[in-house]
């Protein structure tokens, strides 16, 4: 079986996205940050073409102070080898399931980290992610015309959310290295809607 390009790749990750927006609309804000410049005000939003989703202002006292919203300006994209991190609300508190749908096309889990249970969120709070304490996650690109994307699934229970029940075929090591059908079944949208909530970002990507 042939990899599938990068083009089918994304449009089966359109699908998916379709999918969950078709079961219920998305409530989960996540907001995607990055560092421009060092010092207390060396973090910016990112620009996020995607709709917000219309919920009540989340509480940010939790959050460092470059992190908060108030005050924060937008960037046309992220570009190559900047910082990237995620700051993540929802209305109903649960579980967070982060995933990169990235320009490549391939879809990674960024948490929980293996072997850690998925992070808690407390309802109508931000909460800011992270790969491990300290650290961020690096844009490597490539720049392709496609965007960046991170999906959040906040689940009520503490269950595992595993990338095939986004995509069958995403289980696994067979889709990492690039082997997959062109068949979205994505298990998650037929759980009970009071089950699960998602939300969703994307950011251009561009060269430094």
């Amino acid at each position: 079986m042939s990899a599938l390009s990068v083009e089918s790749s994304q449009e089966i990750l359109r699908r998916v996205l379709q999918a969950l927006a078709a079961a219920q609309p998305a409530a989960v804000a996540v907001r995607l940050c990055t560092r421009v410049a060092e010092g207390p005000a060396g973090v910016r939003g990112l620009l996020n073409p995607v709709p917000r989703p219309a919920a009540a202002p989340a509480d940010e006292s939790t959050l460092p102070a470059p992190f908060r919203e108030e005050g924060l300006r937008t960037l046309p994209a992220l570009r190559l080898g900047q910082e990237l991190q995620v700051v993540i609300s929802a209305p109903v508190g649960g579980h967070l399931h982060l995933f990169n749908l990235g320009c490549t096309g391939d879809a990674r889990r960024m948490l929980p980290r293996p072997g850690e249970p998925a992070p808690h969120l407390e309802a109508g709070r931000s909460f800011l992610a992270s790969p491990a304490a300290g650290q961020t996650w690096v844009e490597k690109g490539p720049v392709n015309g496609f965007p960046e994307r991170v999906l959040a699934i906040v689940t009520a229970q503490a269950r595992s959310v595993p990338l095939s029940s986004l995509h069958p075929s995403w289980s696994d090591a067979a889709y990492s290295r690039g082997f997959g059908t062109p068949v979205v079944d994505s298990l998650v949208s037929a759980w009970p809607v009071t089950e699960w909530s998602w939300g969703l970002a994307e950011a251009a990507v561009e060269t430094s």
